[in-house]
């Protein structure tokens, strides 16, 4: 009888140690952003895209967004880097540049109102400049990222219709976050600088409908256990890190991501397998649109605690051809970004990408 309680006593505790302890789940990839597969110290890439936006259909808020698509352009240098400087060596770093040029306009009774335009014509544009520094897939490295830096300037619709436009209609943010990540990748420190925490009530108003918004917070934030229960990106890395999974038809991935908005939880799910025409230039060479190739598209799902926020991003992935070819790259080749109040998406779509400087 004593034997067989404490039989019972070990499952109990060997349950009770399986599920006290949580093992990372880690994301597997391969370098298919290289023709071979291995990490290369001249290593360079130039993605450039234009912009178009889609407006969803059952939107109901009166408000539009009429895009300048000649002076909007999103655009992803990403090269290998000796890591002088930094706590690794053989990283990548990542330069992005985003460019949107536009107007909201609402329309009430037949009536079009500019509540805000910038870009083009109308100044500056609203712009999103990201830096990332992360490690390689060398010596059992997993793209862990090192530091980012992010430098944004962007008009926010606030929750407003045409029928219901005030003088904060238009929120207009300009701040710089950094992220700093330890050695081992398991605490990120995220700072913040508001160019408009110190602006005067008065001096705040911009026109009839945008005003000078200031961030919630803009105290250091440190997020810990980073690895936890996955592996670890910045979020500006995360689009390039995709490029290294082989998608197939029922592809699932979850990773941990760190952004302006803190610790998120993010899945990657492969939605459609297809085949796309080639539309976009490659090393000089024009595209030829009687020429296909295989396509995963993947959708990225993010997740605070047990809640989804926001709609999904979907990414157009090319893949390889067949057994070590990778000529194209892994190629994100479309990217779709919703965005707030149901307005519609931004849609990028690949126009070259270059491999030599």
């Amino acid at each position: 009888m004593k034997k067989k309680l404490a039989l019972i006593a070990l499952c109990v505790s060997a349950l009770f140690a399986f599920s006290a302890c949580s093992v990372q789940i880690k994301t597997e990839m391969s370098a298919n952003w290289h023709k071979n597969q291995s990490y290369d110290s001249a290593y360079y890439e130039l993605l450039e895209y234009g912009i178009s936006f889609t407006p969803t259909e059952d939107s109901d808020s009166g408000i539009t967004i009429e895009l300048d698509e000649a002076n909007s352009s999103y655009t992803v240098m990403t090269e290998a880097h000796s890591g002088e400087g930094y706590s690794a060596t053989n990283i990548y770093h990542i330069h992005s540049e985003l460019k949107v040029a536009a107007s909201y306009v609402a329309e009430k009774d037949g009536q079009k109102t500019v509540i805000a335009a910038f870009g083009g014509e109308n100044g500056e544009p609203d712009t999103l400049v990201s830096d990332v520094y992360f490690r390689s897939l060398e010596n059992g490295n997993n793209l862990e990222p090192i530091y980012s830096q992010h430098t944004v300037r962007s008009h926010s619709l606030t929750n407003v219709t045409a029928d219901s436009l005030t003088a904060r209609a238009v929120w207009l943010f300009d701040y710089q976050i950094t992220i700093n990540y330890n050695a081992d990748c398991s605490q990120a420190t995220v700072h913040y600088v508001d160019n408009y925490a110190d602006t005067p009530d008065e001096e705040r108003q911009v026109s009839d409908y945008v005003v000078k918004a200031s961030l919630t917070s803009t105290e250091d934030r440190t997020y810990d256990k980073l690895q936890k229960n996955y592996s670890v990106f910045d979020a500006a890395q995360l689009y390039f890190m995709a490029r290294g999974i082989t998608f197939g038809e029922d592809t699932t991935q979850t990773v941990t991501t760190v952004s302006e908005a803190g610790k998120n939880t993010v899945t990657l799910t492969c939605t459609e397998l297809s085949s796309l025409s080639r539309t976009f230039a490659l090393d000089g060479q024009a595209a030829d649109t009687n020429s296909s190739f295989a396509v995963a598209k993947v959708k990225f799902s993010i997740q605070n605690g047990d809640i989804y926020t926001g709609q999904s991003r979907t990414v157009t992935y090319a893949q390889k051809t067949s057994g070590s070819e990778n000529t194209l790259y892994n190629l994100p080749v479309q990217i779709e970004e919703p965005l707030a109040y149901n307005m519609g998406s931004y849609v990028y779509s690949l126009k070259s990408a270059t491999h030599t400087r």
